[in-house]
């Protein structure tokens, strides 16, 4: 069963914009930490906490915090802020580009289905 095609275009919408934010947010604060680890630590347990808290409250911001632990993870494990958060924009929006195509197909041929005899 799939949802209804309005909440998965808002659920879409919600994704690409706190991607977009938590990408913004964490970079910048990740590049103000620098390589300082235990900063590192303390943001990344801290986003995940957060984004639990979120999670059943308002995706936007759970999308957010799932990209700072993103972020914080792979600059923990010593890779460039900026490319992973680029990086996981960029995979965001194409999965998200993908469903929508996905979701338009599939009501187009339900239409279809319905309009014929």
């Amino acid at each position: 069963m799939r949802p209804p095609t309005h909440q998965a275009v808002v659920v879409g919408l919600q994704r690409s914009l706190g991607t977009g934010v938590g990408v913004i947010l964490a970079v910048a604060v990740a590049g103000v930490i620098g390589q300082n680890t235990p900063g590192l630590v303390i943001l990344f347990l801290a986003s995940a906490f957060l984004m639990m808290a979120v999670r059943e409250v308002n995706y936007a911001l759970f999308a957010m915090f799932v990209t700072a632990v993103v972020v914080y993870s792979q600059r923990i494990l010593g890779a460039d802020a900026a490319e992973s958060g680029s990086d996981r924009l960029v995979e965001t929006i194409l999965g998200v580009a993908i469903a929508l195509v996905v979701l338009g197909l599939t009501e187009s041929l339900s239409r279809a289905r319905r309009s014929s005899p």
